[in-house]
């Protein structure tokens, strides 16, 4: 039996890459948990023809948001190499919404940072608790 939680949203997306080449494309899963809150995991295509997720981790996230229309506030970003079998296939994906008129309004690059996720579906599933009632918690030694 597999308990892991299937997202609510598991497509392929094109986006626009910012460096005028094709369109990117990767494929995407949304998790949305009781408190109306979305975990959404880009995950890197072998035969993406345009940038990387990472390279375009500006416009990739301000496509799904307005594609999902979702705020940024609800939601937290994962990007995935998981293609490659890599043990370091997970990071967060951190974008800071402050704009610079240095480039017309656009994201800094130096804005986005990202951080590993040592255990993706360890992560998920916590996602999903809730609270559990007082009653319950009484009834646990």
């Amino acid at each position: 039996m597999n308990d892991f939680p299937e997202p609510i949203i598991r497509e392929e997306i094109g986006w626009p890459s910012s460096n005028f080449g094709p369109n990117s494309r990767s494929n995407v899963q949304i998790y949305k948990n009781s408190k109306e809150k979305y975990v959404i995991v880009a995950i890197e295509r072998d035969d993406n023809p345009g940038q990387s997720i990472t390279n375009g981790a500006e416009n990739l996230w301000k496509f799904v948001l307005h594609k999902y229309k979702l705020k940024s506030e609800d939601c937290t970003f994962i990007e995935s190499y998981h293609y490659k079998n890599s043990p370091n296939s997970y990071s967060f994906v951190f974008i800071t919404e402050e704009t610079s008129t240095e480039h017309n309004g656009e994201y800094d690059r130096e804005l986005v940072k990202w951080a590993p996720l040592d255990d993706f579906q360890e992560f998920i599933r916590n996602f999903f608790l809730v609270e559990l009632p007082s009653s319950r918690l009484d009834s646990i030694d």
